[in-house]
């Protein structure tokens, strides 16, 4: 009732502030629930809204789901990596957002939510980032010509010399993110890069004391968005990405990538577990053909990663095992076929074979 009063006030409330309480008021009591399980996800609220900072048009983002493993944003079609480490070790987006993302677009964009479950379900929801011109200032009045100078006033002080405002000082460039995925990695193994520059107006990524070259996807750094770049890494290295503006600013952040020796050896552990449900099925590869013992394969990651490092083997009773892993990593199981949970997430200690929780298989293999 509160709200409501205040926004039919106009001497209390400018009619911008009134929409953003009709916003968030429209969804308290959609916060207030609590995830069930037993729900399919649902996207409670996205909003990509508009801001103008110091006369640069930049779009914040909201969201907030609900019965949510995690979330995928997308950029006119394309997937967005995720900028943040989960308490899980895997990387992605946070489950509630509130303005802390925001890009610089320049054109209008749609962006996509995706919310999925942990059986595998979605919802999505989208929304239009609409980029306008940016607005101009007034025009700055003639001195002794403001409305109201009596006449045979004395002209007014020069622009920019009142007192009690300095000069406008211009924001130094930024990096609020870098980091690299996975942090250790194999020999020739592949990483990925993320980051998210603000004020830059150029960036640079340095291997050692090599540059790599960034041609092509530059652009879409300066402008304060989150880039992601791939290579490959045969050796423990130190990257440094550095960030500068027109007049040579500049700042930088650093993030060393740890190579496993191929040449020492490297301790050993092993994950095993129950699988339960359709585990083995007749499956028919095409439909006039004959029909096969299928057993479903159980695909082991590193946190992070999108190659698996290791597949299980499946015993007569569904007894899925994963041998030769490396020591001391957090791993995620994934079954090729639906399942509940989708994955789960075990660590093993050098020479020792972690119990793994059960999967129960609900469906059929995930045909090409």
């Amino acid at each position: 009732m509160v709200r409501s009063s205040g926004c039919n006030s106009r001497r209390l409330f400018p009619v911008a502030i009134c929409c953003f309480l009709l916003l968030f008021s429209s969804v308290d009591a959609l916060l207030a629930q609590d995830d069930d399980p037993g729900k399919t996800p649902s996207i409670l609220l996205f909003r990509v809204l508009s801001t103008i900072d110091e006369g640069v048009q930049w779009h914040e983002f909201h969201w907030q789901v609900a019965n949510t493993d995690r979330v995928k944003l997308f950029q006119d079609g394309a997937e967005i990596g995720g900028r943040s480490q989960r308490s899980d070790g895997t990387i992605g987006w946070p489950l509630s957002m509130s303005g802390g993302m925001r890009m610089r677009l320049k054109a209008s964009t749609t962006f996509e939510l995706i919310a999925e479950g942990a059986d595998g379900s979605s919802v999505s929801k989208s929304q239009v980032a609409e980029v306008r011109a940016t607005p101009t200032k007034p025009p700055k009045r003639p001195p002794g010509k403001s409305p109201g100078t009596p006449p045979g006033t004395p002209p007014g002080k020069p622009p920019g010399k009142s007192p009690g405002k300095p000069p406008g000082k211009p924001v130094s460039p930024s990096i609020t993110l870098f980091r690299v995925s996975p942090a250790m990695a194999e020999p020739g193994g592949e990483i990925k890069f993320f980051w998210e520059v603000e004020h830059a107006q150029s960036i640079r990524l340095f291997e050692g004391d090599h540059e790599i070259d960034l041609r092509g996807i530059e652009d879409t750094l300066s402008t304060g968005g989150v880039a992601a770049f791939l290579t490959t890494i045969d050796e423990t290295t130190t990257f440094r990405l550095e960030a500068s503006d027109r007049t040579r600013r500049a700042t930088s952040k650093s993030f060393t990538v740890k190579v496993e020796d191929a040449d020492e050896p490297t301790a050993k552990c092993s994950i095993r577990g129950q699988l339960r449900g359709k585990w083995r099925q007749e499956v028919k590869e095409h439909p006039t053909g004959p029909a096969s013992t299928w057993t479903v394969a159980v695909y082991a990651y590193v946190a992070g990663a999108d190659r698996p490092v290791g597949q299980a083997s499946v015993d007569s009773r569904g007894i899925y095992r994963v041998s030769d892993l490396v020591a001391g990593k957090s791993y995620r199981l994934r079954p090729n076929w639906d399942s509940i949970p989708r994955d789960v997430n075990v660590s093993c200690s050098a020479g020792q074979t972690r119990e793994g929780p059960g999967i129960n298989i609900t469906g059929g293999p995930l045909l090409d």
